[in-house]
């Protein structure tokens, strides 16, 4: 566990990559996700920055209710259709 989270780290600093994940707490996400808050939290300098991203399953978000704009609820959703080419 701790090789992992050096090592991603250092991977992700030196080449400015951004480390994306499923964004869940479980599994190699919440590993990631404490790597990257541990390194936060004890770096001082803004060069050596990590950017974690995660995309989680709509369905699996806890209280995704919550995040959703009122007003486009009660506008009827508003929603658009994906892209046939992306999925």
């Amino acid at each position: 566990r701790d090789l992992l989270r050096k090592g991603l780290v250092k991977a992700a600093q030196s080449t400015g990559a951004w480390i994306m994940t499923g964004g869940l707490q479980a599994g190699i996400g919440r590993h990631v996700g404490e790597a990257v808050r541990d390194h936060a939290t004890a770096s001082t300098s803004p060069c050596a920055r990590v950017v974690a991203m995660g995309i989680a399953p709509w369905g699996v978000v806890a209280n995704r209710e919550a995040l959703v704009n009122p007003k486009v609820r009660a506008a009827g959703g508003g929603g658009v259709s994906l892209e046939a080419a992306h999925v």
